[in-house]
């Protein structure tokens, strides 16, 4: 490991104007803005890690009934069918989609229970103070990239889509799947404003 990861940084360039200056040290819930163009360089949420382990644990809990529990159920004629997530995606690979139902399963099942999987692992390694860089670097990493990648939002508006074609023919019902997929998609939201992803580096790239 180079000398640079294990001193704390001492320079923060603004990422508007590039304007240097000295790295500033704040406490939860305070910001600091570049004295040249006033742009937020640094903002400490407030409680962080309590917070991003509260909602892990919760949206953990939440893609249970999510993903398995029906979200949709609808009457046509004397044909009754139900849809949730799992049957979505099954229902994919049936019908040979393979390829949509593989990116299906990734992007709205894998990707958000990934993310609030290491979120939790990460705000419990620091709460309980037993940071071991060698092996949590690639989870940092590696959550960063995910970051970006759960498209739960994408999944509900084609809920949202089938609802509007289906209205006029079929009698449609809303189920418990479709309030715990509401919740479960708010979890991932709520995570990413509570994460503190600087705090995390700092914390465990320099063992702050």
């Amino acid at each position: 490991m180079t000398a640079a990861t294990t001193t704390k940084p001492t320079i923060l360039a603004c990422r508007e104007c590039d304007n240097l200056m000295p790295y500033p040290v704040l406490k939860e819930g305070q910001q600091a803005r570049c004295r040249q163009c006033r742009h937020i360089v640094l903002y400490r949420k407030p409680n962080p890690v309590n917070r991003s382990v509260a909602i892990a644990i919760a949206g953990l809990i939440l893609s249970v009934p999510a993903i398995f529990l029906p979200i949709m159920s609808m009457k046509m004629f004397s044909i009754n069918s139900t849809v949730s997530l799992s049957s979505a995606v099954y229902a994919l690979w049936l019908n040979e989609l393979y390829f949509v139902a593989v990116v299906t399963c990734f992007f709205c099942i894998f990707a958000p229970i990934g993310k609030l999987v290491i979120a939790l692992i990460l705000g419990l390694q620091i709460k309980m103070d037993q940071i071991k860089r060698n092996s949590y670097m690639p989870l940092i990493k590696f959550y960063q990239k995910i970051d970006s990648w759960e498209m739960l939002e994408v999944f509900m508006i084609g809920i949202l889509v089938s609802i509007f074609k289906l209205r006029a023919d079929a009698d449609l019902f809303f189920d418990l799947g479709l309030v715990s997929y509401i919740l479960f998609m708010l979890s991932i939201v709520a995570l990413k404003l509570s994460f503190d992803k600087e705090l995390l580096w700092n914390k465990v790239v320099i063992n702050d």
